[in-house]
């Protein structure tokens, strides 16, 4: 029965690795890239950047939710990890 339930935690434990890991990936790819690379690139007068800036950063307030959404897969596979390795020590 121990080992099913071993069995169990990793799958869930490596279920929310790759959840996470996409998520970041996705992320990453999609918005901060893009999102540097258009801010390094300011062109035209100072009001211009400053105005092109205030987009960006209205765009990283609009993905607010999937920030979340990766801090709580992040923790939610550290606790499972430290559940994990808790229960191997005690085995």
């Amino acid at each position: 029965m121990a080992f099913v339930n071993q069995n169990k935690r990793i799958y869930e434990c490596s279920m929310l690795q790759q959840c996470h890991n996409m998520y970041c990936n996705m992320y990453c790819n999609m918005c901060v890239v893009f999102i540097r690379t258009s801010m390094m690139e300011g062109t035209g007068s100072l009001e211009q950047q400053l105005a092109a800036l205030r987009q960006r950063a209205g765009e990283v307030r609009a993905r607010r939710a999937d920030l979340r959404r990766l801090e709580e897969l992040g923790m939610s596979y550290i606790l499972q990890t430290r559940y994990n390795i808790r229960r191997k020590q005690e085995d």
